[in-house]
């Protein structure tokens, strides 16, 4: 399994995703996402589009920073919602952990 569109179906939580290992293109999108616990999504070593929007956590400002940052921090650059990491966005996630640390976790307006 390559790619999953499993959006529009209600889901709460992304402690499930861990189970498609291998998969390049995930679409969670439009479904009632609103926890930032996106370590789930970052133990997919080969993702590399995701599909995110439309889920309660994403209209929160920092959302797509601090899971810009998850990956970064796991040296890699993920597509989300059809944008890659801007250059900007990078070197905010680059200041952000200088400091911050690099338990984004712990990162004052990551925490739920």
């Amino acid at each position: 399994l390559q790619h999953l569109n499993i959006s529009h179906n209600e889901l709460t939580d992304l402690s499930y995703v861990k189970a498609f290992i291998g998969i390049l293109t995930l679409n969670i999108s439009y479904n009632n996402i609103s926890t930032k616990d996106f370590d789930h999504l970052t133990q997919l070593k080969t993702l590399k589009t995701l599909a995110i929007k439309g889920n309660p956590i994403m209209s929160i400002h920092v959302a797509r920073l601090v899971l810009l940052a998850k990956f970064m921090h796991k040296s890699r650059m993920v597509s989300v919602d059809g944008t890659e990491p801007s250059s900007s966005e990078q070197a905010r996630i680059r200041q952000l952990t200088k400091r911050y640390g690099d338990d984004i976790d712990r990162w004052p307006f990551a925490q739920s």
